[in-house]
């Protein structure tokens, strides 16, 4: 309708056409809620939609959101329910925020945050132990109290009474203080160990909580054992060892019935003598009595039931005195007796054997105790004797077993076995010739084959006695038949030879029985003999040189000197030497001088040098021996040489021949061996050396005589070198001496 100032009107008509459009949803809910703790449900939450929508309403966020959710009623609870003394939410106060969400499908929605106060609310007490609080324990006759108030608990912390409300044997429990503890204390008979149990629980002046049930278990303790004695006093007899002493059960008591033993332990004074067997005591070894006196010992015992001991029990034992056997105490040894002993009357000293009787009885020793040769001998003042001598053969022995006893007057030892040995031991035989202390001269052109003397000998076993060459320098030329003689085995030439040094022979005898020998006895034989003129040679071969020998010389010779030669100081039957060589003639000019043309191994031109093929002369270290036997020439010819050599050193001790035409006889012909010389002596072998040297011995020798050297040139090395060669070298040329210094210093 349109109408203007002057009332004029127009009305037309309009048509309006109303569009629906969705419109907004709200949640309905108050803005909080109040809900009582340990309850889950808050509130119901509704959505309203002016379109009539169908709306979905969930929780859509907020600071507690997980402990709520909305269900398809719209009721919105606790998943848990909340406990005010323990509040869950984000900042802990007990105020829950979330945000409720709504939507109707169409694109509309809605929120709300919604705030839900916890209240608190009164709850019953409630054990707050482990199961093993449950199991409780004290000792019997023990008076234990257990504090169980602190095993529950109140959730608003209210004050708590405890109460004993049941069980099986609750009337035996009490609550003191809210404590638990038996009425009275509990003595176990037996070994069991027994449980109590009984019911209690705990309240809060409006609430209580549920019952608990506590188990008490008695422990058993064991119990002392009792003895009703404290002290027992034993007896026995000496060396009893059956004796047993015992404390009588009936004075025993264990309450708690166990099995009792009995023990040695404390402070006895002779705790260490004794042992317990079988729960008995007795002594660890019977004791015996000195002197038959009576002996008390001490000793501590106890009752012990496997884990504890009674208090100690004193005993005594009175050891009585029983008459002990004696004892003989030492091993006897066998006992040897000699024949000259036994002949003597010697016995065995029984005065050595160890006796004891413990009673100190006085004691005395018989033969006893069934020794099958007892009857043979008889105690005399301590001594063991034969009632008749034996005799025995040498080397024979008869053995004799004996027993012996002691006894003390009333009773005997055990029999000690004694071996007697009578034996007749062998002696050595004595030799009794009493002209051996002295030189024995013995004339050997008239008594070689007589006896030089008859040994005697003694033996003490009446054994045949046998004498034989022991030993001695000259052993080997003597012999001794079975009457003792002692004879020559040797011919004159060779006993003069072995006497050459000192005109002495020296054997040594010793007297057998077969089986021992005596002492060696040393003989010393003076050779006597008229004949002169031997040059021995060798041990194998004598040349005598007889006095009418026209190579020999003249023995009758005014310049007869009876001069004594010797090559070598060693007086044994292989060295070359002359005795009492007769006084020479002076020979011819050595140039003619009559010489053999030839030795086996020695040129003549070379004198006596000898060669590698060398056999009619022995060389060694301490000797040079000339074998007449293996020269197949006439010896005479070397033994010229020889005496010779000798003429010439006479001549040169006289002046009349000069010292170097005396070296230049001994070196001639040595232009024809130098070389051989040479050869040899350069080898380093301390053998081949003196070999070497051995060619020139004789000359060599002799010379050394004329200047006052020693013998032993030839073989003896240190000597050959200490050689003075300057009257040598004299009568040489230039070349010749060089090599004899070659030789000498080689």
């Amino acid at each position: 309708v349109a109408s203007d100032a002057d009332g004029a009107t127009d009305a037309t008509d309009v048509f309006v056409n109303v569009i629906n459009m969705n419109e907004s949803l709200t949640i309905d809910a108050l803005d909080s809620y109040s809900v009582a703790e340990n309850t889950t449900f808050v509130a119901v939450i509704g959505a309203s939609d002016l379109d009539g929508d169908e709306t979905t309403i969930f929780v859509g966020g907020g600071n507690d959101a997980e402990f709520f959710l909305i269900d398809a009623e719209g009721n919105l609870s606790f998943v848990e329910a909340p406990d005010f003394e323990s509040p869950s939410d984000s900042d802990g106060d007990n105020s829950y925020q979330v945000l409720l969400r709504a939507i109707d499908g169409n694109g509309e929605e809605d929120i709300r945050l919604v705030e839900i106060f916890v209240t608190p609310e009164n709850e019953a007490p409630v054990f707050t132990g482990v199961t093993s609080d449950l199991a409780i324990s004290q000792d019997e006759g023990s008076e234990q109290i257990f504090a169980i108030e602190e095993l529950f608990g109140d959730p608003e912390t209210d004050d708590l009474t405890l109460t004993v409300v049941g069980g099986a044997d609750a009337e035996r429990f009490e609550i003191v203080d809210n404590q638990l503890r038996l009425v009275e204390a509990f003595e176990i008979d037996g070994p069991d160990s027994p449980v109590f149990q009984v019911q209690v629980v705990a309240s809060d002046a409006s609430l209580a909580s549920d019952p608990t049930t506590f188990s008490l278990r008695i422990n058993n303790i064991n119990d002392q054992p009792i003895v009703n004695q404290a002290q027992y006093d034993f007896q026995q007899d000496e060396n009893d060892a059956d004796a047993f002493f015992e404390i009588p059960a009936v004075d025993i008591f264990d309450a708690d019935n166990d099995s009792t033993s009995v023990v040695i332990t404390g402070s006895g004074a002779d705790n260490d003598l004794f042992e317990v067997v079988d729960n008995r005591i007795r002594f660890k070894t019977p004791p015996v009595l000195v002197n038959g006196q009576p002996r008390i010992y001490n000793l501590t015992a106890a009752v012990n039931d496997g884990q504890i001991n009674s208090e100690i029990i004193e005993l005594t034992v009175t050891v009585n005195n029983v008459n002990d056997r004696p004892e003989i105490e030492s091993n006897l040894p066998v006992q040897t007796l000699e024949q000259d002993q036994i002949n003597l009357g010697a016995g065995v000293d029984l005065s050595n054997v160890t006796v004891f009787d413990a009673d100190g009885d006085a004691v005395t020793l018989r033969l006893d105790g069934g020794g099958q040769d007892n009857q043979q001998f008889e105690i005399i003042d301590g001594n063991l004797q034969f009632i008749t001598r034996p005799q025995l053969g040498g080397g024979d022995q008869i053995v004799y077993d004996l027993t012996l006893v002691a006894n003390d007057g009333l009773t005997d030892s055990d029999p000690e076995s004694l071996t007697i040995v009578a034996t007749n031991v062998n002696d050595a035989p004595v030799i009794t010739t009493s002209t051996l202390e002295t030189p024995i001269e013995v004339d050997i052109d008239a008594n070689i084959a007589s006896p030089i003397l008859v040994f005697e000998a003694t033996d003490r076993d009446s054994d045949e006695v046998e004498f034989i060459i022991a030993g001695g320098r000259n052993a080997a030329l003597f012999t001794v038949d079975d009457q003792g003689q002692l004879f020559f085995d040797a011919d004159a030439s060779d006993l003069l030879l072995a006497a050459a040094q000192d005109g002495q022979l020296e054997v040594e005898v010793l007297a057998t029985d077969g089986s021992l020998n005596s002492s060696v006895r040393p003989i010393v034989v003076s050779v006597l003999s008229n004949d002169d003129g031997f040059l021995v040679i060798d041990q194998d071969s004598a040349v005598q040189v007889a006095p009418e020998d026209p190579v020999a010389g003249d023995s009758s010779s005014e310049n007869s000197q009876n001069d004594e030669m010797e090559l070598e100081q060693d007086s044994r039957p292989s060295v070359i030497s002359t005795a009492k060589s007769n006084d020479l003639s002076p020979a011819p000019n050595p140039s003619s001088t009559s010489r053999r043309s030839n030795f086996e191994g020695v040129n003549a031109g070379g004198d006596f040098k000898t060669s590698d093929e060398d056999t009619i002369f022995e060389l060694s270290l301490n000797s040079v021996t000339y074998d007449s036997s293996s020269d197949s020439q006439n010896p005479s010819l070397l033994i010229q040489e020889v005496q010779n050599l000798t003429n010439f050193d006479r001549m040169v001790k006289s002046g009349e021949m000069e010292e170097s035409l005396f070296a230049n006889f001994f070196w001639q012909g040595f232009d024809d061996s130098e070389d051989e010389f040479m050869r040899k002596n350069l080898e380093v072998d301390t053998t081949t050396i003196v070999a070497a040297s051995a060619g020139i011995s004789l000359g060599l020798a002799s010379y050394l005589r004329v200047v006052a050297m020693a013998t032993t040139v030839v073989t003896q090395l240190p000597t050959w070198k200490a050689l003075d060669v300057a009257p040598l070298i004299t009568a040489f040329d230039e070349n010749e001496a060089e090599t004899i210094h070659q030789i000498v210093d080689g």
